[in-house]
């Protein structure tokens, strides 16, 4: 038997899936799920910013005076 057989199954954060049952993780695993979804989280936010943005310049430049 292949030793690696009974070493905890390391996850990838790409497999991460909202609402999955935490109870089989360990603490080292959601404590790297945790810093994966803050980092996703301000990916998003800087996302928005940027849409609001190029929004704004759009609507800026469509601008009728008067």
């Amino acid at each position: 038997m292949d030793e690696e057989e009974f070493q905890p199954r390391k996850r990838q954060t790409a497999e991460i899936t909202v609402g999955e049952d935490l109870t089989q993780f360990s603490i080292e695993e959601l404590t790297i799920r945790l810093t994966a979804l803050d980092e996703e989280k301000n990916r998003v936010e800087d996302m928005i910013k940027e849409k609001k943005a190029q929004t704004s310049q759009a609507e800026n430049l469509f601008k009728t005076d008067g």
